[in-house]
């Protein structure tokens, strides 16, 4: 037996002894001699740093003796070093070992599927081999040594170590399969293990809470109940002949007894009409028509008899009084409902802008609570309202209503309602004051004191007085003493800044829609120009003046009055109303009378204003320029101030300061055109006196009816020893408390001649309709003084208002007083 190479390095001892320990590989096997081809010389590594040459060598231990088939295994080839080395002492032979090693532990049945797929991902004993006997390329850095690289054991498939050949009937058995009863015992135990589920809050992202989990199972779907089998079809019979198909009685439920009549049938009583079949449901559907009409039973059961053993109807005694019922049903305020016919008092529910517009136009005060259903707040003040209404609410003078913010919006967007409740107090149509939030003390204080100014006697019992009723006023064919609070009010809730749209159409339909009559509709838009269009001073007397269009006017809020008779046009038309801009001559700012024997001008063309249909089909001239507010001169700042009268006079008074370029457009009642000599050389108001704005038409007085007519009394042509001095109302019938702003006041006439005199302050005696005042010619002075008459507009501390001649003669000289200019002559 040839002897085992030995190993050349102390590498190679360690490989083969790991070989031998691992290998399985027996001892002294015959194994045939197989050249194996050397392999190819590793490519040549970069030079390293020299280093002390130390030269290592060792021999494999020899292999154990082993049947070998009759060949010996060839010498592993010697390694050659790149450089040269010398040849370390030999180590001592190594004996071989005679011990068998030890065998393999059985292998434990393989759960593989196959045989061949088994030995297809098993690895060859041969990549075993190599693996254990290959050795890291190279030797640490610490170590002088050169490196080298070891040589695996050539494949040998006797020597390789296979796992058992598959066999099924070896394995063991499967366990049995668990029944039906195994498998829901196994999960009533489980689910008895398991705590409690917790209730939790659903989420739709469930793909957000399981990422990376598994979703959750689909509910389990419920199982399809099958309907109920239908009924076995009958012969079909004839429509006409067909009954109602009655549901079975279950068979469980006993037969209810026959219940007897409550009154006895008379013996002599006509045998009952049978009763009529049933019709099927199909005889009254399907758009199927019946060709003739349902009988009519002979006879028709009343209260004392039974038909066909039926029960008779319940006696009327024992039905509910719903009557009663709703009596006593309580309300949300706090309060029982009236009883059915009964008049309901308490404050107007207003459903509508119109409503309100007429409420506020037809009582002297009108206090009215915004509120919400929704607000606690409104709800706790309900019942103390209502007591207020019931109390001091009278017919056609002081009118409480409420108004639902929800149902109306218009109304309270015009209002600009931001708190609820919200309560306003209206006079004459004018908002005197608004309270945000529950105020009783505020509304009982206003309430008293603005009855008090305006004479309405508190104190009569309130019970007689009945709910305002909400229905349109008569309307006066007069306009002056015509009521335009309704439309004065509504127009001042929609200012140019905040409406929401520059539109002309939509404007004029928010001005104009809650009002049917022309009239009205009219007077909206004058005044909506007053409130929103200011004159453009700046350009008028820059010289700078261009001309405008209705869209210009109101988005820029300026004009002259070209702007503002052409956007009033636009506004009446788009209303669906007539109406026309006028131009010609008007005595506006700037323009003095001719004095006695001056020429007269040519006709010019200086001013522009309107003439619109109302009310009749008449056409009525007015003039939105001079009814917003006064210029006063260069450098001075508009100042706006309504003048209604510039609405409501009539158009001869209205041709006194305006002449038209187009004569057929003065629209006189009698038909006469004046000329333009007798046009520019009258007095613009009809009286030659100075007059003061403000207590004049405000209060209810025509200036051409003021005395003397002529601007400057000259005193030698007095006629008398005296000269009476007068005024009267604009119209017989215009009311200061209705139309105007409450009682007149009283009116003196200061003298100039008499100002340190006592006599001085003569008192108008008057009738309710004419206000005269005579005095001594002596008595006016001399030429230069003036006469002026004025009004007390407070006596004593108190508003001047219904102060008589008595009072002030008593206390003449006592006590204080304040005064307004009404109108003056010159003594000449």
């Amino acid at each position: 037996m040839a002897d085992e190479p030995r190993a050349t390095s102390i590498a190679e001892r360690i490989a083969a002894l790991k070989l031998q320990s691992a290998g399985n590989i027996p001892v002294n096997s015959n194994v045939p001699n197989i050249p194996q081809r050397p392999r190819p010389p590793p490519p040549p590594r970069p030079s390293l740093p020299s280093r002390p040459d130390r030269s290592q060598t060792s021999s494999l231990p020899p292999l154990a003796d082993g049947p070998t088939n009759g060949a010996s295994r060839p010498p592993l080839p010697s390694r050659t070093s790149t450089q040269s080395a010398v040849s370390p002492p030999p180590l001592p032979n190594r004996n071989p070992s005679e011990r068998p090693s030890p065998a393999l532990p059985p292998r434990r049945p393989s759960e593989a599927p196959s045989q061949t797929v088994y030995d297809r991902s098993r690895r060859g004993s041969t990549d075993s081999q190599s693996s254990v006997a290959t050795t890291r390329s190279s030797v640490s850095g610490v170590s002088n040594a050169t490196s080298y690289t070891s040589q695996g054991q050539a494949f040998n498939p006797n020597r390789s170590v296979k796992a058992p050949d598959y066999n099924p009937e070896t394995l063991p058995a499967l366990p049995p399969k668990r029944t039906k009863e195994e498998k829901e015992a196994a999960d009533r135990k489980y689910n008895g293990m398991r705590p409690a589920l917790r209730p939790s809050r659903s989420t739709p992202k469930v793909s957000q809470v399981q990422q990376g989990t598994t979703p959750p199972p689909p509910p389990p779907r419920q199982q399809a109940i099958a309907p109920p089998p239908l009924p076995g079809r009958t012969k079909s019979i004839p429509q006409a002949q067909m009954l109602a198909i009655e549901a079975p009685r279950p068979q469980s439920r006993p037969e209810l007894p026959t219940r007897a009549p409550t009154v006895a049938v008379p013996a002599n009583t006509e045998p009952s009409v049978p009763t009529r079949p049933k019709r099927s449901a199909l005889d009254f559907g399907m758009n199927k028509a019946t060709n003739e009409a349902p009988q009519v039973p002979a006879a028709r059961p009343d209260s004392s008899q039974a038909v066909n053993g039926a029960p008779p109807p319940i006696p009327t005694n024992s039905k509910p009084d719903l009557a009663a019922l709703q009596a006593s049903k309580p309300k949300l305020n706090g309060t029982t409902a009236p009883a059915s016919g009964a008049t309901q008092a308490g404050p107007v529910a207003i459903s509508s802008y119109a409503q309100f517009s007429q409420i506020l136009s037809s009582h002297r005060i009108v206090v009215s609570d915004f509120y919400a259903d929704w607000c606690g707040s409104c709800r706790n003040f309900a019942p103390d309202y209502e007591r207020l209404s019931l109390e001091y609410s009278r017919p056609n003078q002081i009118a409480f209503i409420k108004i639902n913010t929800d149902h109306n919006k218009d109304i309270a967007q015009a209002y600009q309602i931001q708190c609820w409740p919200t309560i306003f107090i209206f006079e004459s149509g004018r908002e005197i004051e608004k309270f945000e939030g529950a105020n009783e003390w505020g509304i009982v204080s206003t309430v008293k004191e603005t009855a008090r100014k305006a004479r309405i006697n508190l104190a009569a019992p309130a019970s007689a007085h009945a709910a305002p009723v909400a229905t349109p006023p008569v309307q006066s064919s007069c306009m002056h003493c015509r009521d335009f609070s309704g439309p004065d009010t509504h127009a001042a809730r929609f200012p140019r800044e905040s409406i929401p749209s520059q539109d002309l159409g939509w404007l004029a339909q928010q001005l104009t829609a809650p009002f049917t009559s022309h009239t009205d509709k009219a007077r909206a838009i004058f005044t909506w120009l007053h409130h929103n269009i200011a004159y453009d001073v700046v350009s008028f007397f820059g010289n700078d003046v261009k001309p405008s269009t209705p869209q210009n006017t109101l988005a820029s809020g300026l004009a002259v009055c070209e702007g503002y008779a052409g956007l009033f046009a636009a506004l009446a038309i788009k209303a669906g109303m007539e109406a026309v801009v006028v131009g010609g001559d008007g005595k506006g700012f700037g323009y003095t009378e001719l004095q006695p024997g001056q020429p007269i001008p040519p006709q010019t063309s200086n001013h522009a204003w309107n003439a619109v249909r109302i009310d009749g089909g008449a056409w009525k001239l007015i003039d939105a320029c001079w009814g917003a507010g006064i210029v006063q001169g260069a450098g001075q700042p508009y100042v706006k101030r309504f003048a209604p009268e510039r609405f409501t006079q009539t158009n001869e008074s209205f041709g006194l300061d305006h002449f038209p370029e187009d004569s057929s457009k003065q629209f006189r009642a009698d038909g006469r055109r004046v000329t333009w000599p007798e046009y520019i050389t009258g007095n613009k108001d009809g009286c030659g006196a100075h007059f003061y704005g403000g207590y004049v038409a405000e209060e209810g007085f025509d200036k051409t009816s003021f005395q003397p007519n002529a601007g400057k009394i000259v005193l030698s042509q007095q006629p008398g020893p005296t000269v009476r001095f007068s005024f009267q109302k604009i119209c017989p019938h215009w009311d200061p408390d209705t139309n105007g702003k409450g009682p007149h006041y009283l009116y003196a006439l200061a003298i100039d001649a008499l100002e340190k005199d006592p006599r001085n302050h003569i008192p108008f005696e008057t009738n309710g309709d004419v206000w005269w005042c005579d005095v001594s010619v002596r008595d006016l002075g001399r030429p230069g003084q003036k006469v002026t008459i004025m009004a007390f507009t407070s006596f004593g501390g108190k508003d001047g208002r219904g102060l008589t001649v008595q009072e002030y003669k008593r206390m003449k000289g006592k006590t204080g007083w304040g005064g307004g200019f009404m109108a003056a002559w010159e003594i000449a």
